[in-house]
């Protein structure tokens, strides 16, 4: 088996050439030209394909290979099969013998050929008969051809020899040969492997270089993992120490965490925690490992000095309270149910006068007061120091807000400070939380209840009268009998109750977003989701944005920065309001891309599509542009009309045309189709039909092709007609059009009274309709040539067939050699034969093949375990070596391909769902598979193929699915599970392949020599006559090229055009030439 090397040989389109620099053809021949079309190489190549930009060319003669510069200068002689660029002083060759390394002074390099030589950074890969090694790009053998695959790995080299690895140091010098099941980096200095029969894993410690310091064994994977933790450790240690921190640095190693002093150190007895919690305000941190299995502690840790102050067995710590309390909450069995200090003592009940509290809940520490709910439900508080300061005798206690908490006792509630004093008595059904001095209180019960006002001191504000208070920084919003109104923190009425919406929410930067229409949940119809509209109102009552909108979006926003605007949102419309609530785009259009931009620099316009799908343009001003709507208005329109001149193309009614600045029609609105080529000239499709127009509507090209295509960054495009042509390409490489009938062969007219097996022009292999199956030859008319005596009989090759003898044991049944009377030419005495080819035949015996000739001589010894038909001059045996006509080995093929044919040096092999070219020992002409490939004529021309479709249709039960495939994948598919498979589900459904069928024929492509692209040219039909050595080829369009002003610039249609990177045309004419198209054009 050999391999292609995919990484290394790239096919590229023959469009990628430099821009100074171009090929080009005539008669079949290759040159080169400068792009002033004047000619620097005469066309006498075979190809010219630029490499590196075109700083080389790669040509070729004799099917052979050489490199020249642009002008001409022989940098390698043609005597190659392949060339590839290294470097521009290093280039790799390909001779019969394999390939070499070579220089700009044609030295080579290494003087043993490879098989292949291909990079590999900083070096180069050699590969020998599936083996490789590495060499220098000085030619120097680096590691011998030894392994079945070397890969870089960060700075060594990965070594593999069937299952096994090994590794190389990055000099190349082998460390360990490959016997590792596997071998992974820990890091970049430590490289970790397992071995059958050996320790579980082994560790090598590398330098730099990557060669092996020393050498550790783990039979446990807990070994193995605690001395890996042992180096990530040991290196973030040391970080923490170069980044000369002042206390001690938590760092990670694969998911535990330590504490690291700031000399380096390890500390806390090298305890990996997994969980770490950090709090920076009181320099503490709580961290949790497993003590045990299945035992888990919690760690209180001084930070700063590194030190543990309690280990306990907790659930969980509010570790923030320490900044408040002597105290932290923790859970021990569920909600905050005690209490620790920072020296581990924990308290599960509270004592006060002799009354022992367990607690069931701890809420927050503030004003160095919590409150604390025993297990009968009752709520007390207790101070920092963990002392009851108020017994629990209430239903609830909120959490303590500027020495004041919220209490409810008998369904009542009312207001304590920190001594458990009542300083507003307990008698409101309602409380809200403290609001910069305020409360709301609700008296009466539900929806009947009132809201109203007090102060810290109980003291009223408002009275219990509002359906809804909401409070603010500044003042409360209060909705009195459907209305809102504002109260401010002066005791004063910004605005009595007169807003009738449904909310009015706080006040932000003095503004308050206001909502209508509400909208209940579909299902129950009673739950409150949201609301339809809403809008903004000023602290003064005043509406900036009126409750219209479905959504405003970034108002508030630009509002508080005085700069900006808002989206305004009305069902599916979009439009614009700014910073002072002014609208300065309606909110009409579906869709205002890019308005935010042009209203911020005050300048410019947009594109805009209407409520009714048409478009229009606006300026920053909201104002819009045209009194037309159109249903399609060009980007380009902004342009213009900031230039105030040019036109661009618009749509009415599905039909397109031009209008100015001014959006005034300058061309009838009749176009199918319409696109800019540049300010002046505009391609357009009128009733299917192709032409040109000038920005004034005239006519500058008649509408009369059918297809058009633009040559981007020139002056012209062309036009594509569907005309079928046929050429014969010749064996010279010189094109002749016409009308080519290809060689059919006329086949003998059947007769009833056989049976046939193979059928020719003038004879055919056949046996009696009957009892007996014995075989024979009969010319066109029936007449037998031989006796019907033969068990079997091949067609006949250069003037022999192989055939089988009658007989009773297998002995008798011998192979041998007939002409078309039926004489033995080569008497019968092989097990097996096969047809002539070039002189030469297969036969077996004794179940080795070799090679006889006409005469019955071995002229390629019996020896083989597999032999094929010669295909041209070489052969394959034993699955994939190839020999020559002498039996001479000359390569090699991968085992899953099979060699088709072979002429000019050249083979074709076919593996799964793909053809190849090969040279006889086997290289690959290229990386590139294709669907179909033909020989190689002696011009050096070659044709591949890409893009055939194969359907697949199953039925599943009674319904019938199709599936597409590519030609590798059907043909992969072929091989895995046949023509007619058949699955049957676990529910019972039966699918059943019925076949595949090709729906849909690839394009041919024209190479070179050198695998490479010789045009652009898809081909629709390909045929090679072998005997004549030509092609005959079908292509079905030809190209117009014209100029933006519609004058023709080819004196007739050519076969295909490509643009260079320089923005010049390469044409293919008729006659298959290339030539850069010289400008004809007044316009460029």
């Amino acid at each position: 088996m050999s391999y292609k090397l995919l990484f290394f040989l790239l096919i590229s389109p023959i469009f990628c050439f430099g821009q100074k620099y171009l090929p080009f053809s005539q008669e079949g021949k290759w040159g080169i030209i400068d792009q002033n079309n004047t000619i620097l190489v005469e066309a006498e190549y075979q190809c010219a394909t630029p490499i590196k930009n075109a700083s080389y060319f790669r040509i070729g003669k004799n099917n052979k290979l050489g490199l020249i510069d642009p002008k001409g200068n022989t940098i390698l002689p043609i005597q190659y099969q392949r060339i590839e660029y290294i470097d521009d002083n290093i280039f790799i060759v390909w001779e019969d013998d394999g390939a070499y390394l070579i220089n700009h002074q044609q030295q080579k390099l290494n003087t043993t050929p490879y098989q292949y030589i291909s990079p590999f950074d900083p070096y180069l890969k050699i590969h020998n008969n599936n083996k490789e090694g590495i060499l220098s790009k000085r030619g120097q053998l680096i590691t011998p051809i030894q392994y079945e695959h070397i890969e870089k790995q960060q700075h060594v080299f990965i070594t593999k020899s069937g299952l096994h690895f090994g590794f190389l140091n990055s000099k190349g010098k082998e460390q360990i040969a490959p016997k590792y099941n596997n071998l992974d980096f820990l890091d970049q200095n430590h490289l970790v492997g397992s071995i059958s029969g050996g320790p579980l894993k082994e560790v090598f410690v590398l330098d730099k270089e990557g060669t092996i310091l020393d050498k550790k064994s783990f039979s446990k994977p807990r070994d193995l993992t605690l001395y890996q933790e042992s180096l990530y450790l040991k290196s973030e240690a040391q970080k923490v120490k170069n980044a000369r921190v002042q206390y001690p640095q938590w760092v990670d190693i694969m998911g535990d965490k330590y504490l690291v002093a700031p000399t380096g150190k390890v500390i806390l007895n090298n305890a990996a925690f997994f969980y770490v919690h950090e709090d920076p305000k009181s320099g503490l941190t709580i961290a949790r490992r497993e003590e045990a299995e299945g035992e888990y502690a919690y760690y209180l840790i001084d930070q700063k000095k590194g030190r543990p102050l309690f280990k306990d067995s907790f659930k969980d710590i509010v570790l923030d309270d320490y900044n408040y309390s002597e105290w932290a909450r923790i859970t021990i069995d569920t909600l905050w149910d005690a209490l620790i200090n920072k020296e581990g003592t924990v308290k599960r009940q509270i004592n006060n006068n002799g009354n022992d509290y367990k607690i069931h809940n701890i809420g927050n520490f503030y004003d160095q007061r919590a409150w604390f709910k025993t297990h009968n439900g009752k709520y007390g508080v207790i101070d920092s120091n963990a002392k009851v300061v108020i017994p629990p005798i209430y239903n609830v206690i909120s959490d303590f807000n500027n020495q004041q908490a919220v209490v409810q006792k008998n369904h009542a509630f009312g207001l304590i400070n920190t001594d458990g004093e009542i300083i507003v008595p307990i008698t409101y059904n309602g409380f809200s939380k403290l609001h910069n001095g305020w409360y709301t209180v609700k008296k009466g019960n539900g929806s009947l209840g009132k809201w109203g006002i007090i102060n810290e001191k109980g003291q009223s504000i408002l009275p219990c009268k509002y359906d809804k208070i909401y409070l603010d920084d500044k003042g409360a919003n209060t909705k009195l009998n459907g209305k809102w109104g504002r109260y401010l923190k002066s005791n004063k009425w910004a605005f009595q109750p007169k807003i009738p919406v449904d909310e009015m929410h706080p006040f932000t930067s003095s503004i308050s977003r206001i909502q209508r229409k509400p909208k209940y949940d579909p299902i129950d119809r009673k739950t409150l989701i949201g609301y339809q509209l809403e809008g903004y109102i000023d602290e003064k009552g005043n509406i900036i944005i009126p409750p219209i909108y479905n959504e405003i979006i970034g108002f508030e926003k630009a509002w508080e920065k005085k700069e900006g605007i808002g989206i305004l949102k009305k069902g599916n419309k979009v439009g614009y309001v700014n910073y002072l609530g002014e609208v300065v785009l309606e909110a009409k259009y579906l869709s205002a891309e890019g308005f935010v931009n042009i209203w911020s620099l005050h300048d410019g316009a947009i594109v805009v599509k209407t409520k009714d799908n048409t478009y229009n343009a606006v300026d920053y001003n909201g104002h819009e542009l045209l009194t037309e709507e159109f249903d399609f208005l060009a980007e380009k329109f902004i342009q213009i009309h900031h230039d105030s001149s040019g036109v661009c193309i618009a749509g009415v009614n599905s039909k397109k045309g031009l209008i100015d600045f001014e959006g005034k029609r300058q061309s009838p609105f009749i176009y199918q189709q319409l696109f800019e080529l540049d300010n002046s000239h505009f391609i357009a499709q009128k009733d299917n039909k192709w032409g040109i127009i000038a920005a004034n509507g005239d006519t500058l090209s008649a509408f009369e092709h059918t297809k058009s295509a633009p040559l981007y960054g020139t002056y012209a495009i062309k036009y594509l007609t569907d005309s079928s042509a046929q050429f014969k390409i010749t064996s010279e490489g010189k094109w002749e059009s016409g009308k080519f009938d290809t060689p059919s062969k006329v086949l003998l007219d059947k007769s009833h009274e056989y049976k046939y097996y193979h059928i020719d022009s003038d004879y055919a292999i056949v046996s009696k309709k009957g009892k007996s199956k014995l075989m024979g030859v009969i010319d066109a008319s029936g007449k037998s040539l031989t006796k019907f005596e033969f068990k079997k009989i091949g067609p006949f090759r250069e003037g022999l067939a192989f055939a089988q003898k009658d007989g009773k044991t297998a002995k008798d049944r011998k192979y041998g050699f007939i002409n078309k009377k039926g004489k033995w030419i080569i008497s019968a005495k092989y097990n097996k034969a096969k047809s002539f080819s070039n002189g030469r035949a297969a036969v077996n015996m004794k179940n080795k093949w070799g090679y006889v000739n006409p005469n019955g001589e071995v002229i390629i010894p019996i020896k083989y375990n597999q032999a094929e038909d010669f295909k041209g001059t070489i052969a394959e045996v034993d699955h994939h070596y190839l020999i020559d006509l002498n039996g001479k080995q000359v390569g090699s093929i991968n085992d899953e391909e099979q060699l088709l044919k072979s002429k000019h040096g050249k083979g074709i092999v076919k593996g799964i769902g793909y053809q190849q070219h090969i040279f006889y020992n086997g290289l690959a002409l290229s990386a590139r598979k294709f669907d179909e490939v033909t020989l190689f004529n002696a011009s050096g021309i070659a044709f591949v193929k890409t893009g055939d479709v194969w359907e697949l249709t199953r039925k599943i039960n009674k319904t019938t699915t199709k599936k597409k495939f590519t030609k590798f994948d059907m043909e992969l598919y072929l091989s895995k599970f046949g023509n007619k498979r058949r699955v049957v589900s676990s529910t019972g459904d039966v699918a059943q392949d019925m076949g595949f069928e090709k729906i849909k024929s690839g394009k041919w492509r024209m190479i070179g020599i050198d695998g490479q692209p010789l045009n652009s040219i898809l081909f629709n039909n390909v045929t090679y006559l072998e005997e004549d050595d030509e092609f005959i080829v079908e292509t079905t369009t030809t190209e117009e090229i014209v100029n933006f002003d519609g004058e023709t610039l080819t004196k007739e249609n050519v076969l295909g055009s490509r643009v260079t990177p320089n923005n010049q045309i390469i044409i293919i004419d008729q006659k298959g030439n290339n030539s850069l198209l010289k400008n004809k054009s007044k316009y460029k």
